[in-house]
């Protein structure tokens, strides 16, 4: 078996996500933030991982693998994963899944799936590298979706000004209005705040956005290629953050 570099790209991604993996067997495989905020990654690998192997240093064995030209022959059994190419060779031992589920998967949600769709859009990858880009630039830790009924917006804030009885009015903020709306059923006002560092661990891609509205505030950001998405939890904001034209 070899990773392919789709699943070394998904590897490194996650490592950013959670020190450590728990690879079951199957093609499809999940992670879960190991901060407790409420983040999670589940992807479709190309490979049919044999049987369960616990990596417990993530971006290292990610720096393992990229110590070889090309992608190595891997042999994953209970208790190490084997890399050999040519005259080359590493063997990376596996932990102890019971201790990376104590440490990391047990911090977070147990369940982040969605109950219900009650807002559906798209966000291109030229838009979501453009929102990135001006919260990092413009030093705003907040990323708010908000619809008054007639327009859906995506608006990088400042959450201390958020937070703040004045503050709203006067922050900087960067807006980009959502044009591609296949599903809108809120009926009164909504905004929805996530963490800017959580739009930071997406992989460069497209995605089809859906959010649940209600008393859990959760979004789900599919992938153009259907095979990775990601889980994050939202916080809810008691009024719209005013935006000019």
């Amino acid at each position: 078996m070899n990773f392919s570099k789709r699943t070394l790209n998904i590897f490194k991604n996650w490592s950013n996500i959670s020190p450590g993996l728990i690879l079951r067997p199957g093609h499809d495989q999940m992670v879960i933030s190991h901060s407790g905020i409420g983040f999670a990654a589940k992807a479709t690998l190309d490979e049919d991982i044999p049987v369960l192997c616990a990596i417990f240093g993530l971006s290292q064995f990610v720096n393992v693998l990229n110590l070889f030209s090309e992608p190595p022959n891997v042999m994953i059994d209970d208790k190490a994963t084997y890399l050999s190419l040519g005259n080359t060779s590493a063997k990376y031992m596996d932990s102890s899944p019971i201790l990376i589920q104590k440490d990391f998967e047990t911090r977070g949600p147990e369940n982040l799936q969605l109950k219900s769709v009650d807002l559906s859009f798209t966000l291109s990858q030229q838009d979501l590298s453009q929102l990135r880009h001006a919260a990092g630039i413009m030093d705003l830790d907040r990323i708010v979706i908000q619809g008054d009924g007639s327009t859906l917006q995506i608006v990088a804030t400042n959450g201390a000004k958020m937070e703040s009885s004045d503050g709203q009015n006067s922050s900087n903020h960067y807006v980009h209005r959502v044009e591609q709306v296949a599903t809108y059923t809120p009926t009164s006002p909504f905004a929805i705040a996530f963490q800017k560092d959580d739009f930071g661990k997406f992989l460069n891609d497209g995605y089809t956005v859906n959010v649940e509205i209600g008393k859990k505030r959760r979004a789900q950001f599919i992938a153009d290629d259907s095979k990775v998405s990601y889980f994050v939890a939202a916080q809810a904001v008691n009024d719209l953050v005013p935006v000019s034209d």
